[in-house]
């Protein structure tokens, strides 16, 4: 259970590849870029999205398997 954690679940600071996100998701936004990130599982997107939208403050788009069909094609428009 989410009580369970601890207080640090989820930072950059526990996870190397965090770290990294932490250090080149800005550079490339400063160059242009854009990013898709993929993962197996609701709680790491969970984290990848405090990460990038709450800590870098990075604009964020969120598809996984509650995203109703309707509003996927919008998600991708706006991507792309």
């Amino acid at each position: 259970a989410a009580a369970e954690r601890p207080a640090d679940y989820g930072a950059p600071c526990r996870s190397a590849k965090m770290q990294v996100l932490e250090r080149v998701l800005p550079e490339w936004q400063a160059g242009g870029h854009r990013v898709l990130l993929f993962s197996q599982t609701r709680m790491t997107l969970d984290m990848l999205e405090t990460l990038v939208a709450g800590t870098l403050g990075l604009s964020t788009r969120r598809m996984d398997g509650t995203t109703p069909i309707a509003t996927r094609q919008r998600l991708l428009d706006e991507f792309n």
